[in-house]
């Protein structure tokens, strides 16, 4: 074949080659490419900034619904409220200590002989937060572990486990709704005596407010008088005024681990120690609704409370109308 033939093919079939190839690209760049699959991320919640909240203004709080609703009494820490999906609202507040507290009475200073009548007298709102349902029932703990210890007077910090005696029981939930959740009555101020061994403890509870509460998670903040008496002597040994916060999570149906974080103020309000500590809670009994509290009749509480906050969907339905 002639050179200039074999010249004349060359170039044809460069050509060719030039033309598929650009109607290959073509074609790829009006194909739309495939989504790339991607890890869902979870959005991070900005530290909150928000003062502590009162239970006067403390809105409703409605947990994630699920889209079948659960039978109060499961061990499921979701709960369904039955309304239309929506975006899940976390109550929340302040989760920071206070810098100072103000002074104590001076009747509960070290050295004085206790007089029971020298207490206040304490006299209760009617505000409710919810609680997620693995939460509620009654409950006792022995023990208080201290695993970190900062003394602001000295500068110095102690990271070994102590484990001291600390008996008590609590309740947790109050009431149920109609749609099975449990709410829990916020009783402060009131006072409660704790067994020390050799000494007993007085505790005059001020506040106790929700911090986060959530379907998996409960961090409580409580602020705490505890005056120490000696029970021979009946001579005050020392008063602590505490600030908590104390976080709940669900280790077993039986049991529940709160982690503290204290920090103690002496009687004049100024910081002495923080410590971080660990105890548990083991479950006496399951949910039992409180009938009353302090001669209250804590259903007409709970009804008025859940109209006043505009759901009155939520109000139970039993024998006494409530």
């Amino acid at each position: 074949m002639p050179n200039s033939m074999l010249r004349i093919s060359k170039y044809c079939c460069l050509g060719l080659i030039i033309a598929l190839t650009a109607l290959a690209l073509t074609v790829e760049a009006k194909t739309p490419a495939k989504p790339k699959s991607k890890t869902p991320t979870v959005k991070q919640q900005k530290p909150s900034n928000l003062k502590p909240m009162s239970g006067a203004q403390m809105d409703v709080y409605v947990p994630t619904p699920v889209p079948t609703p659960k039978h109060p009494a499961s061990n499921s820490s979701e709960f369904s409220n039955g309304a239309t999906p929506a975006k899940p609202r976390i109550l929340e507040g302040s989760a920071e200590h206070s810098e100072a507290l103000p002074a104590e009475d001076s009747r509960f200073a070290a050295g004085s002989i206790f007089d029971a009548s020298s207490l206040p007298e304490f006299k209760t709102g009617n505000n409710w937060f919810w609680l997620p349902t693995w939460f509620a029932g009654n409950y006792k703990t022995d023990t208080l572990t201290r695993v970190y210890r900062y003394d602001y007077r000295t500068g110095k910090t102690d990271v070994s486990r102590n484990t001291a005696v600390f008996r008590r029981t609590e309740k947790w939930g109050w009431q149920q709704d109609k749609l099975g959740g449990v709410w829990q009555y916020d009783n402060t101020p009131y006072q409660k005596e704790v067994d020390r061994g050799p000494s007993k403890e007085i505790q005059l509870c001020k506040e106790r407010v929700p911090v986060r509460i959530t379907n998996d998670s409960a961090t409580l903040r409580f602020r705490i008088t505890a005056i120490i008496i000696n029970r021979e002597t009946e001579k005050i040994e020392w008063t602590i005024q505490s600030e908590f916060l104390q976080t709940y999570t669900l280790v077993n149906p039986n049991r529940i681990k709160v982690d503290v974080s204290a920090k103690s103020f002496d009687v004049n309000g100024k910081p002495m120690t923080l410590d971080k500590s660990v105890q548990y809670l083991d479950r006496i009994t399951g949910f039992e609704p409180e009938a009353s509290y302090n001669g209250k009749d804590l259903r007409v509480l709970f009804r008025e409370f859940l109209l006043a906050k505009g759901r009155a969907d939520l109000i139970p339905d039993n024998s006494s109308g409530f």
